[in-house]
């Protein structure tokens, strides 16, 4: 299998995928390293692949609803959870988080978060590392990405996000 070949068949695996898909397991189905498959995924966005690296692996972004931009404040992670669990529990998909950094500009996470079990996951993550979130860069200050399947769920995620006092208009 030449290069071109085993780039094909990653897209297509992650055409197909539901998922994200680990670097090492692409690698260990081609018999090639995680570095080789980066430089895949590098090569396959520069070709205008819309393909997002998060912490659980790659996913090919397909939008299927609404996408809006939220700005948000709140401090600690008890909070950052709760902020996470109403977006999804109102219908929304939390695609990513940025920051503008005084020095280096936009900083952006992909989180591809769109259920419980994805935001479990990810608060265990944070908690059993020493890194700390994003907006903890910004005085808690940030902006979510989200996809919701119509104009309705956005404006009740908007809504509880007030209420609580964590929504930036």
């Amino acid at each position: 299998m030449d290069n071109q070949e085993r780039r094909n068949q990653i897209l297509k695996i992650l055409n197909e995928s539901s998922e994200s898909v680990k670097g090492s397991i692409l690698g260990k189905k081609f018999n090639v390293s995680r570095q080789v498959i980066v430089q895949d995924i590098s090569l396959l966005r520069a070709t205008g692949e819309d393909i997002i690296a998060t912490p659980n692996g790659y996913i090919k972004l397909r939008h299927e609803g609404i996408v809006n931009t939220i700005v948000c404040r709140h401090s600690g992670k008890y909070e950052l959870e709760d902020e996470l669990e109403i977006i999804v529990n109102y219908g929304g998909k939390i695609l990513d988080v940025s920051v503008e950094h005084g020095v280096y500009g936009e900083v952006k996470g992909n989180l591809n978060i769109g259920n419980m079990g994805d935001i479990e996951q990810f608060m265990e993550k944070l908690g059993s590392s020493s890194v700390e979130p994003l907006c903890s860069l910004t005085d808690g200050l940030h902006m979510h990405t989200i996809e919701t399947m119509n104009k309705e769920s956005f404006e009740k995620i908007k809504s509880e996000l007030l209420k609580k006092g964590y929504l930036i208009l």
